[in-house]
């Protein structure tokens, strides 16, 4: 990781989308740019942070350990999103962060960016805001549990979300921006990798998804949409 101090502002931070000017200039005034590799921790379950992170570019996953010690992702982030509003309320994180490429984020002092948010009342509503999105992939997450989907529908709309969040179409396909590989997609599907291995070999001669080079790759988007709503399959 290297650290250095930023040299203009980034306008895809969405916390400050309807912050003032002068907020904005606090802001980045107050806070430091760091770079990380690809595969690089930001920050540990249980570990103290006094820190808000921001993703400035690439992306980075949000991570549970079981008490199996099986890896959970939780979420995958975006860049201008807030990492780890969580931090509003207690010193120690809840959840691992680590980068899935090449990343810049932002970092500025919990206390800082309180007191912003109290002359400010937009960065306050926005730092709900994201909170209350997490909030919501939560309940989606907790819908789609495999005791409620067949667990071939369940990697089949990850992976359409994955295409619809990080995508980018191609001549192959929607081909997804950053590495993944099947015991990530078993990650965050919380089960095992010979289990999600099967499953995607089925979407995959079905000429649905593929991989190339690390890419995944939605080769039939009509097709794995009509795979989702439809239980033909199982």
């Amino acid at each position: 990781m290297s650290q250095q101090k930023k040299q203009n502002s980034y306008p895809n931070i969405f916390l400050l989308e309807h912050a003032t000017n002068t907020s904005k200039t606090l802001f980045f005034e107050n806070s430091i740019i760091r770079t990380y590799k690809k595969g690089e921790s930001v920050f540990r379950d249980k570990e103290q942070v006094n820190v808000f992170y921001f993703l400035l570019s690439g992306y980075l996953s949000l991570y549970k350990i079981s008490n199996n010690h099986e890896k959970k992702v939780i979420f995958i982030c975006r860049p201008g999103e807030i990492i780890n509003e969580v931090m509003i309320q207690k010193d120690y994180a809840s959840i691992y962060a680590e980068t899935l490429s090449k990343c810049e984020i932002l970092a500025i002092e919990k206390k800082t960016l309180r007191s912003l948010m109290a002359q400010d009342y937009p960065i306050a509503e926005s730092m709900m805001a994201s909170m209350a999105s997490k909030i919501r992939r939560l309940y989606r997450q907790l819908k789609n549990t495999p005791n409620s989907i067949k667990l071939d529908h369940q990697l089949a709309s990850k992976i359409w979300k994955l295409g619809r969040d990080f995508g980018s179409p191609t001549e192959n396909g929607i081909e997804i921006k950053f590495d993944i590989t099947i015991s990530f997609l078993a990650d965050m599907l919380g089960t095992k990798r010979e289990t999600v291995s099967r499953q995607f070999q089925k979407l995959s001669s079905l000429g649905i998804v593929s991989f190339n080079r690390r890419k995944l790759c939605i080769t039939d988007l009509q097709a794995l949409e009509e795979f989702i709503h439809t239980n033909s399959i199982s």
